[in-house]
């Protein structure tokens, strides 16, 4: 499959530049798409237990791709976004509803700190998804993307959460 193909191909890269790949995160529509549709979190699973088991695959909080890696037996980096809002089902708001990106670093800053402090993903309309979170992810693409992460790193230190690569399994 094209997946297994594009994470294989990413393994050889990393190999022939002395590295070696520990995650798998797919990207845009297939990683939206892999939050509620069996067949493309399945497809995502499939080519990462295929490639290397011990790899971690990100998947986005209260996910069918979280449910699919986890009865996988994959290790698993559960993330929240700082800079998108939330639908009361728990998918990241549709880029063209208000609303859907956030800006202001200050408010993405106090919106992780809230979600980590919960143990849940907020949603846009105040309510609790509760969650395991392991990363928080931030769209370079966002116009104030360099001030919200610094922005967002200096209230995680702050308040005392600690920053690490996902951890491989033991």
């Amino acid at each position: 499959n094209r997946v297994a193909y594009q994470v294989g191909a990413l393994a050889a890269i990393a190999a022939l530049a002395g590295g070696r790949l520990r995650h798998v995160k797919a990207h845009g529509a297939l990683y939206n798409r892999a939050w509620d549709d069996a067949a493309a979190a399945s497809a995502i699973v499939r080519a990462v237990c295929a490639v290397d088991a011990s790899l971690i695959l990100f998947a986005p909080a209260a996910s069918r791709l979280l449910d699919e890696a986890h009865a996988a037996g994959l290790k698993v980096a559960v993330e929240i976004f700082a800079d998108r809002a939330y639908d009361e089902d728990g998918r990241l708001l549709a880029r063209d509803r208000a609303g859907a990106l956030i800006t202001e670093p200050a408010v993405c800053a106090g919106r992780v700190l809230a979600m980590l402090t919960a143990g849940a993903l907020i949603t846009a309309g105040g309510r609790h998804i509760t969650t395991a979170i392991d990363s928080v992810c931030l769209h370079g693409d966002t116009p104030t993307a360099l001030a919200i992460a610094q922005r967002v790193r200096d209230a995680l230190l702050a308040a005392g959460w600690r920053m690490a690569p996902p951890a491989r399994p033991t």
